[in-house]
C-alpha cells in the first residue's frame, strides 16, 4: 500500500541466498497478512524481463495463492525465452493465459489497494515495468 516502504527479501543482487526455515516462515505470514487484508484488493506479480520457466512457475505459484484469497491477480509478462514460450502455448490453460498482462495494463490496475509481488529477480530495472511500482510505492 501507499503507507509502506517496499520490503526485500531474500537476496539483493543476483547471487543465491539460502533461506533458513524461519526466514522462509516469517515471509510467508507477511504475505499472508497482505492477502487476508481487505485493504487489498489485487495483486500485480511481476517477473523478469525474457522470464524464463522458473520466473513464469514461480509467478504462477503466488498467483494460485492469491487468488485462493480471493484476490484479483495479474502476472505482468510479455517477453519469455523460446522454451518458455513453446511451455506457455502447450501447457497453461486458458484461463491462465489471461493471467498475464502488458505494462500498460498493470499500469492501470496499479493503486493503493494493489500488493506487488516481484519473483525471480532482485533488481526492478529487470521487471519489464519499473516506472508501474511508483504508483503503489510511496
Amino acid at each position: 500500500s501507499f503507507k509502506e516502504k517496499p520490503r526485500y527479501f531474500g537476496s539483493k543482487i543476483e547471487k543465491t541466498k539460502k533461506l533458513s526455515k524461519v526466514k522462509v516462515r516469517q515471509i510467508s505470514k507477511i504475505l499472508e497478512s497482505k492477502l487476508s487484508s481487505s485493504e487489498i484488493d489485487n495483486v500485480i506479480i511481476y517477473g523478469h524481463k525474457m522470464a524464463d520457466l522458473d520466473a513464469v512457475g514461480a509467478a504462477l505459484g503466488v498467483a494460485s495463492i492469491a487468488q485462493s484469497f480471493g484476490k484479483e491477480v495479474f502476472i505482468q509478462n510479455v517477453t519469455f525465452d523460446n522454451t518458455t514460450t513453446e511451455a506457455i502455448k502447450s501447457t497453461l490453460t486458458k484461463e491462465e493465459k489471461a493471467l498475464f498482462i502488458r505494462p500498460s495494463k498493470a499500469e492501470s490496475e496499479s493503486h493503493s489497494k494493489t500488493i506487488v509481488v516481484i519473483v525471480d529477480t532482485a533488481e526492478i530495472n529487470r521487471i519489464e515495468n519499473p516506472e508501474a511500482l511508483f504508483k503503489v510505492i510511496p
